[in-house]
């Protein structure tokens, strides 16, 4: 009986507690959960993003009250894209009847724009899982945009600087800033700098631009620097293109560059002081030897021919040596009256070196000229003294002469030599005077073999000579202007020109030789005849 009524009591208990159970479980079963307001906006890029959701639980009584919100996750799907989207919850505080959290979500891997797509959260209430669905979107509702600008016209940079780059930032912020192509190309070598461009933060100092972020609606000045502080040399135009994780394609400006340094500037200043003293000399330096060479000649000339007649002069039998003494004096005062010392002294030949403080050397009208003529004259004179007279004499002595010979020689020597200082012809009175002194040798001495010996020969420079001498002066000067001229001809029409070879070039080339000016842009206003112009040179021939 007793054993009865234990069963009963257990079973009675058991009853009761399972009545209980399963009106919790009814109670359980009446929570419902939902997202207020679905739509979750996430803004792309390869940063994470975050945003925020309010999950709602009605149908809360006192055994819900205090269940944990547990094991929040996304269902991953669909897929792709392959996100990765972690969730935190934080518990507001409860209402009639509900209770309320604040979802803080974490999305990663969404780097592409995506339209409303509807994904699932799952959660843990208590014993039993849940699913909601909510809206996920990877565009905001303010797209992104942005305004890059750079300054206009053409810009001149000295070594150390760089070009402003400002840039506004609307919508959205602008994520991973990068210069991505700088294709400025120098427009005579059509080359780029050696080692390239780069974005930076500051003008000068470190660089440290790239991966840079912008936040929305701000403005951020960015500077174009070239690598490792180089000179920019030259005019460099072209594009560069600024990108950022939003604006793959990124942002396109034209620059026009100039560069260049104090140091380029000095030696191009060298430079052209070089040309100047270049064209100084060429054109009064140079003009002047050649004017200087041509005066010369005829003294030259003359001072061969006085050279020569010393030389036969000195060919006196040892007998009769210092016999012809007034005319070896006479020869050498020609000699020097013919030396460059004398002339520059007397102010006839134009200076070696110019003198702009020195003036100009007298022409050929003021004596120049006379002063030649003069020397001429006395030069013929000692010819016609030496060969008819003093070579005569030589010969008219026997080839064993006896005292009385050589006596006489010597006295008929004595009075050629004494005819040095006389005038020249067309007076023919000195002539004469040789004629009676040979004469009068002639009754003292008898020829032997010398007289059957020829007198030399002196030929004295013909106006053949002189002009074959300075027609070849002339040449040389051409040719070194022909140099000249052909090289600046093959820089200026062929080296310049990275396209050489179309009819118009050849045409151009023809037109060079020829010296007429064209009407081609690489000329540049340098043509072989204000090349001319500027030497004053004139041709063989030419007055």
């Amino acid at each position: 009986m007793q054993v009865h009524s234990f069963w009963s009591s257990t079973a009675l208990a058991f009853a009761v507690l399972l009545a209980a159970a399963c009106g919790n479980m009814a109670r359980a079963q009446d929570v419902t959960f939902a997202i207020a307001e679905p739509d979750m906006v996430v803004e792309p890029g390869a940063a994470p993003g975050r945003t925020t959701l309010l999950l709602d639980a009605s149908g809360i009584d006192d055994t819900t009250a205090q269940t944990p919100l547990t094991d929040l996750a996304d269902a991953g799907t669909p897929a792709p894209p392959q996100l990765d989207i972690a969730f935190t919850a934080a518990e507001l505080a409860p209402t009639a009847n509900a209770r309320h959290w604040i979802l803080t979500a974490e999305v990663k891997g969404l780097t592409t724009e995506l339209a409303a797509q509807k994904r699932v959260l799952t959660l843990r209430f208590g014993s039993r899982s849940y699913a909601v669905t909510y809206n996920l979107t990877g565009h905001t509702a303010s797209p992104f945009a942005w305004s890059v600008k750079a300054p206009t016209g053409e810009i001149s940079l000295r070594p150390g600087q760089s070009v402003e780059i400002g840039i506004s930032v609307q919508g959205i912020a602008a994520t991973g800033v990068r210069l991505l192509q700088a294709a400025l190309i120098e427009g005579t070598t059509h080359t780029m700098l050696q080692k390239g461009w780069q974005l930076c933060e500051t003008p000068s100092g470190a660089c440290l631009a790239e991966g840079l972020t912008i936040p929305a609606n701000s403005v951020k000045r960015l500077w174009l620097r070239p690598v490792g502080d180089e000179t920019v040399v030259g005019k460099l135009t072209g594009t560069v293109v600024i990108g950022a994780a939003q604006k793959l394609d990124g942002e396109t400006l034209t620059l026009s560059i100039s560069g260049t340094s104090a140091g380029l500037q000095f030696f191009g200043v060298m430079v052209i002081l070089a040309g100047l003293g270049l064209a100084i000399y060429v054109n009064k330096g140079l003009q002047n030897r050649i004017n200087r060479a041509q005066m010369l000649l005829p003294v030259a000339r003359l001072r061969e021919r006085a050279e020569g007649l010393a030389a036969r002069l000195a060919t006196a039998p040892a007998s009769l040596a210092g016999s012809a003494s007034k005319t070896a004096e006479a020869l050498q005062e020609v000699l020097g009256d013919l030396s460059e010392q004398a002339l520059d002294s007397k102010g006839w030949l134009p200076a070696k070196v110019p003198d702009p403080y020195k003036a100009a050397p007298k022409v050929i009208e003021d004596g120049y000229k006379t002063y030649l003529d003069e020397r001429t004259q006395k030069l013929a004179w000692l010819h016609i003294l030496i060969s008819q007279g003093f070579e005569a004499l030589w010969r008219k002595m026997p080839s064993n002469p006896t005292a009385d010979d050589l006596k006489a020689a010597k006295i008929a020597s004595t009075a050629l030599d004494a005819l040095s200082d006389k005038a020249a012809p067309p007076d023919s009175t000195p002539t004469q005077e040789i004629a009676v002194i040979l004469s009068a040798f002639d009754t003292r001495a008898t020829p032997g073999l010398e007289a059957f010996m020829e007198a030399p020969s002196y030929k004295p420079a013909s106006f053949q000579d002189l002009t074959v001498d300075i027609g070849r002066m002339s040449y040389m000067v051409w040719g070194v202007f022909a140099l000249i001229a052909g090289g600046l001809g093959t820089y200026v029409l062929i080296l310049s020109n990275p396209g050489f070879g179309l009819p118009m070039d050849f045409l151009s080339c023809l037109f060079w030789g020829f010296g007429l000016p064209v009407g081609a842009q690489q000329l540049s206003q340098a043509t072989m005849a204000n090349a001319n112009q500027a030497l004053q040179i004139q041709g063989a021939g030419s007055n």
